[in-house]
C-alpha cells in the first residue's frame, strides 16, 4: 500500500498487487474500481519514460469500441509521482480475459471455450485489425507484437497490453523507440538487430499483425512452420522468417506440417493478403497489407461463411464442409515398394456388390481386397489436407455419389517409421504441430522441466514446467551432447522455450506422446 499524487493532482492510494512483470507491478487503486496503477522498478522511472507517457496522454488514439462500453487499449491516463518523482501510471482496469493465443489451438479451444466458432474468430481478426489501425492513425508504432500482449473478451472484442512499450514520437519529431520484440513476430529486415536501436515502421507491425491473423484463422500453426525438406536443416523461427520461407508456397526449405490446416480453407482475399505478406513483402515491406486492407477482407470473408447442418463454420468457395470431410476420409497406407509410380485412378462402372459387406474381420479384409486389388476402384474425392507420408486419404462413393458406409481396412499393415534418436537418448516420438503434456521433470530443485533460450545442454535456462502442463511444439528436434530439444509454447501463458523430450543419461521421457 502506497500514496501517490497525479500529474493531475490527484491523490491516489494503492491496495492489493494484481500482477508482476519485468517492469513493475500492476496494483489497485482504492475507491476506483475501474482504474489501476501500473508502478515501475527502479530501471524503469528515467524521465525519458516520463516525457514519453506525457505525450501518449495527450495524444490517445481513436477507439471504435468506445460505444460498445469497452477499451480495445490499456492506454495510459494519468502519470504517478512519489514525492515529486515520477514512479508510474494510471491505466483502466481490464477483466481476467483469455490471451488470443488461447484460442488459436481447435482442441484447447473446443475444451476451454466450447461456444467459439470459426465465424468469431474472423471477428477477433476484424477487432484486432481496426485497433493496430487506429493506433496507426494516431502516429504510433506497437513494436513488440506478440500473442501475449493481446486479450480477447466474451463478445470477440481484444484489448492490446503494454501499451507503454509503444514508439512514440512527438511533436517535434523526437523518438521514443520500443526496445523489445519476440523473433516469432519480427520482420526479416529487422530480424538478429539489436532493437533498442530500431526505428521502427508500421510495415513491420503489419508483418507481426499478419502472423497473429494466420494463426488465429489457422489453428495455432506458424506460417513459418513446417516440415524441413531437408531433414538435417534447421527449423529456427529466426532463419525462416529471413529466408522468406513461407510453408504455404514453394519454398527451398519446408513443407506444411502432416496436420496443419489446408491453406484452401482461407477465403481467397485472405488466401492473397497473406501471400503480399509473406512472400511479395518479404523484400519490400510496403507491399504488405495494412490493417485496414485486413479489416475489408476479414469482413467479406466473415460474410461468406456459411454453416453446415453439423454447426462448422467454413467459407462458401470451397463448395463442401472441409471439417465434415476430415472426418470422412480414410487413411490407407501404401504398400512399401521401391520407386513407387504414380497411381492411376479409374472410375468405377458398376455399384458395390451386396456381398461386400459382412460382418466381421473376414468381410473387412474382403472389401480391401477389392479396393487394392480390382481394376475399376471407387472414385476418389480430391483430399483436403495433404500428407508428406506415403498416404492417400480415400473418401469412398458409389454410382449416385453417395458415401460408402461400409468400413474400410489396410491390405497391409502399416510399417512402423524409422524413428530418429539423439545419440544414446529415446527415439524420438514427437513433431512440430504436436501438442504434449509434460511427465517427468530434470530439476529436482523446483520440481520442473528447465525451459531453456537455446537447445544447448546446460545454460541458458529461463523457467521451467511442472509435470501435467501441455506443450505445443513449435520448432525441433535439435540434438545437444545426447538430449533431444523442441522449441515449445506453454498453453497455460504463452511462455516459449526449448525443453528436452529425451536424454541418453536417463533413458528419460519428459514429454508424452501427441496428445493431438
Amino acid at each position: 500500500m502506497g500514496i501517490y499524487k497525479t500529474q493531475s493532482m490527484r491523490v491516489i492510494t494503492t491496495g492489493a498487487e494484481l500482477a508482476h512483470g519485468g517492469q513493475g507491478s500492476i496494483q489497485e487503486i482504492i475507491g476506483d474500481s475501474r482504474s489501476v496503477a501500473k508502478l515501475y522498478n527502479t530501471a524503469n522511472k528515467s524521465k525519458e519514460q516520463e516525457n514519453k507517457l506525457k505525450v501518449m496522454i495527450a495524444n490517445p488514439p481513436s477507439d471504435d469500441s468506445l460505444n460498445q462500453s469497452h477499451r480495445s487499449l490499456a492506454w495510459p491516463t494519468d502519470l504517478i509521482y512519489e514525492n515529486s518523482n515520477f514512479v508510474g501510471f494510471i491505466m483502466p482496469r481490464i477483466g481476467k480475459w483469455p490471451h488470443i493465443f488461447e484460442l488459436f489451438n481447435p482442441q484447447l479451444r473446443q475444451k476451454q471455450f466450447p461456444t467459439v466458432t470459426r465465424r468469431d474468430l474472423h471477428r477477433i481478426g476484424i477487432n484486432l485489425a481496426s485497433a493496430f489501425n487506429n493506433i496507426h492513425r494516431a502516429g504510433y508504432v506497437i513494436g513488440d507484437v506478440n500473442q501475449k500482449n493481446i486479450l480477447v473478451t466474451d463478445q470477440s472484442l481484444v484489448i492490446i497490453l503494454d501499451t507503454d512499450s509503444f514508439q512514440v514520437t512527438d511533436r517535434n519529431g523526437k523518438k521514443y523507440l520500443c526496445p523489445v520484440g519476440v523473433p516469432e513476430y519480427t520482420p526479416p529486415e529487422i530480424q538478429g538487430i539489436h532493437l533498442s536501436t530500431v526505428n521502427r515502421t508500421t510495415k513491420q507491425d503489419c508483418f507481426g499483425l499478419a502472423i497473429l491473423i494466420f494463426e488465429l484463422l489457422m489453428e495455432g500453426i506458424h506460417p513459418f512452420m513446417g516440415v524441413p525438406k531437408n531433414r538435417n536443416a534447421s527449423t529456427s523461427f529466426i532463419l525462416l522468417i529471413k529466408a522468406g520461407a513461407f510453408a504455404y508456397q514453394p519454398n527451398i526449405y519446408l513443407v506444411p506440417a502432416p496436420h496443419s490446416p489446408s491453406f484452401d480453407i482461407l477465403y481467397p482475399d485472405i488466401q492473397k493478403l497473406f501471400i503480399r505478406c509473406f512472400v511479395d513483402g518479404h523484400n519490400n515491406p510496403d507491399l504488405r497489407p495494412t490493417p485496414y486492407e485486413w479489416v475489408n477482407a476479414l469482413t467479406l470473408a466473415e460474410r461468406n461463411l456459411i454453416k453446415c447442418p453439423k454447426g462448422h463454420w467454413y467459407s462458401n468457395h470451397l463448395g463442401i464442409c472441409p471439417y465434415c470431410a476430415q472426418t470422412k476420409q480414410i487413411v490407407v497406407p501404401l504398400p512399401q515398394i521401391q520407386n513407387p509410380p504414380q497411381p492411376s485412378i479409374q472410375k468405377q462402372s458398376r455399384g458395390w456388390p451386396k456381398w461386400a459387406i459382412p460382418v466381421g474381420l473376414l468381410g473387412l479384409l474382403v472389401i480391401s481386397i477389392l479396393i487394392f486389388n480390382s481394376h475399376n476402384p471407387p472414385p476418389i474425392q480430391t483430399p483436403v489436407y495433404s500428407s508428406p507420408t506415403q498416404e492417400v486419404y480415400v473418401s469412398p462413393t458409389d454410382n449416385n455419389n453417395q458415401p460408402i458406409t461400409a468400413p474400410i481396412v489396410p491390405a497391409q499393415a502399416p510399417t512402423e517409421p524409422e524413428r530418429k534418436t539423439c545419440g544414446g537418448a529415446p527415439p524420438i516420438r514427437i513433431e512440430v504441430g504436436d501438442v504434449v503434456e509434460v511427465i517427468n521433470i530434470n530439476d529436482n530443485r523446483y520440481n520442473v522441466l528447465d525451459m531453456r533460450l537455446t537447445p544447448i545442454v546446460g545454460t541458458n535456462i529461463s523457467g521451467g514446467v511442472g509435470v501435467g502442463t501441455k506443450l505445443q511444439v513449435l520448432d525441433g528436434p535439435v540434438c545437444s551432447n545426447d538430449v533431444s530439444f523442441f522449441k515449445v509454447r506453454d498453453l497455460d501463458n504463452g511462455n516459449e522455450g526449448w525443453v528436452a523430450e529425451a536424454e541418453a543419461d536417463t533413458k528419460n521421457y519428459y514429454l508424452s506422446q501427441p496428445l493431438y
